[in-house]
């Protein structure tokens, strides 16, 4: 587990989102219980939210009056980017469903803080491994974890 955990942080060069995690995973102790099923990254609002590895945007649409972008980028793991301020690409069109994007393409930009979630399957699993920067660590000691800084606590 942990070596895959490696490899997939290593085969990412572009982290969706620089800032600082705000709210770590929680995991739900059943489907339906209370959890965070992402990270919450405090960013400024504005910023290039971006694609960290090739794949296929299978949801681009507003939920519960939040933006959301959901991109496949393995068979069975996904990534949900979430309260987005708009869904617009590096060419000013509008991304949608069905779009084939490649790592580091602009998925849209930021509010103030950014949702991260990674489903394998349809189970939540912790992201932070998954948003990975320009190397391959999985905690280093200055607490970064795959170029997303943890929030002192």
């Amino acid at each position: 587990m942990l070596f895959s955990l490696f490899l997939a942080c290593a085969s990412l060069f572009n982290a969706p989102v620089h800032g600082v995690v705000v709210r770590g995973f929680e995991p739900p102790s059943c489907d339906y219980c209370a959890g965070h099923r992402g990270v919450s990254v405090a960013v400024v609002e504005g910023s290039t939210v971006r694609a960290i590895s090739d794949g296929t945007i299978t949801f681009a649409g507003e939920v519960g009056g939040n933006l959301f972008v959901v991109l496949q980028f393995a068979p069975d793991l996904r990534l949900t980017y979430g309260y987005l301020k708009d869904m617009v690409n590096d060419t000013g069109t509008e991304v949608a469903g069905g779009d084939v994007v490649t790592r580091g393409a602009v998925l849209g930009h930021s509010n103030a803080r950014v949702y991260l979630g990674v489903r394998r399957g349809h189970r939540p699993v912790n992201p932070t491994p998954y948003i990975s920067a320009k190397r391959a660590r999985l905690v280093s000691p200055s607490g970064a974890i795959c170029g997303i800084r943890e929030s002192p606590r």
